[in-house]
Formats: C-alpha cells, sequence, structure tokens
C-alpha cells in the first residue's frame, strides 16, 4: 500500500489535504495501521491543539491524549474511541462522543462523528477517515433548556408537533396530573385524560397542527 512518504502516493494525499482544508467539518487522515497521516484545521480547533502531531501521531498516541465519553457520559474503553472502531472496520454514522483533554473529567467539546473508508482500486482500505462536526453549542443549549424547564415550578409539557407524542414533562407537570413520568413520556398527548378540563381541547391539537 502507499505511504505518506511513497512519491506515487503524494498526489492522492496532497488532493485529499486540499479538500479537506475547504471543509468546515474537521477530518482525521489515518492509514489501516493506525496512523494519523493528516488533519485539516478544523478538526485541529475541535481537539484544542495547533498541529497534527499534537493529535497523538497514532491512535494509542490519540488515546493517551484524549479522554472520550459516550453521550450518557460513560467513559469509553481504547478500543470504543471512533479511531479504533474506524480500525477495526465498524460504521459508526453519527456517533455522539464527549472530548477532552486526559487527565480532565469535563468535556471540553461534543463531537458528532461518522466514518468514512476509501480505496484506490475497490480493493483493502487505502485510507480511513473520521469526519468530526462540533455539536458543542447544541448540547448546551438543549443542556441549558433542560435544567430550565426542570426548574420551572409552573406545569409544563414538551409535545412533538409532527406525532404529538410527549418528549419531556417537568416536576409540575407530574405533581398536576398525578402521572408518573414513564406513564407519560413517548404517548401521544391526545390519547390521555390531559385535556379533558379545558373549555376547548380542539384549539390546542389545532394550534399544534398549524
Amino acid at each position: 500500500m502507499p505511504t505518506i512518504n511513497d512519491p506515487h502516493a503524494q498526489p492522492t494525499l496532497r488532493h485529499l489535504e486540499q479538500l479537506m482544508a475547504q471543509l468546515l467539518d474537521g477530518v482525521i487522515l489515518v492509514d489501516p495501521a493506525g496512523t494519523i497521516l493528516s488533519a485539516n484545521d478544523a478538526a485541529l480547533r475541535m481537539h484544542g491543539v495547533r498541529a497534527v502531531d499534537d493529535l497523538g501521531g497514532t491512535a494509542e498516541g490519540y488515546a493517551a491524549r484524549f479522554s472520550l465519553r459516550s453521550s450518557s457520559h460513560r467513559e469509553l474503553k481504547h478500543r470504543e474511541y471512533p479511531l479504533f472502531r474506524l480500525l477495526a472496520g465498524e460504521s459508526f454514522p453519527d456517533l455522539i462522543v464527549e472530548v477532552a483533554p486526559a487527565g480532565e473529567t469535563e468535556a471540553r467539546w461534543i463531537h458528532q462523528v461518522r466514518d468514512v473508508v476509501m480505496d484506490e482500486d475497490g480493493g483493502e482500505p487505502d485510507y480511513l477517515a473520521l469526519v468530526i462536526c462540533d455539536v458543542s453549542a447544541r448540547f448546551d443549549a438543549e443542556a441549558r433548556f433542560d435544567a430550565m424547564f426542570r426548574s420551572n415550578p409552573a406545569p409544563a409539557i414538551v409535545v412533538g408537533q409532527l406525532d404529538e407524542r410527549i418528549m419531556q414533562v417537568n416536576p409540575g407537570f407530574l405533581a398536576l396530573t398525578g402521572f408518573g413520568t414513564d406513564q407519560l413520556v413517548g404517548r401521544k398527548l391526545f390519547t390521555l385524560d390531559l385535556l379533558g378540563a379545558l373549555p376547548d381541547p380542539g384549539m390546542i391539537r389545532g394550534r399544534l397542527e398549524a
């Protein structure tokens, strides 16, 4: 397989790097042996580093420099890191991971990661890539909303506009209705006797469907 030092491989790698440089998403390019060949500026920013070497040089080096957790805040074993799963041939579209420098327990970034496999002749992969989107701002906003929603003393409920299913309820709503969370979340709003006391329940349905 061509290597980064092989003159015949340089045009292919150079073209990939030119393409990567134009992307807003981060891209980390590795070979099947786990060597980090390249990364664009977006990927470096998403890890708080300035140079490709600062990513660790290899999958093992990356794991030594960064601590990853799942979207449920569970610490990931190295074999569960996206880079190792990529090398193992796994596919993981839109995987969410929390990322921090090694030794830190508080996530610095939240990444949405997907895998890309590239080959020149339809055989074994020549290059593997992680494509990374920084979704930290989205998750921060969701966390702030969730905190405000749950701390609001007034009864409140979140309902999906398309399917009219209950997505969230706060403690005030549970106290008002006497239902438990498991009895409400995932159920369709209008299959439950929650709006019977309202003078015009149809108005609520009309606003949801508008």
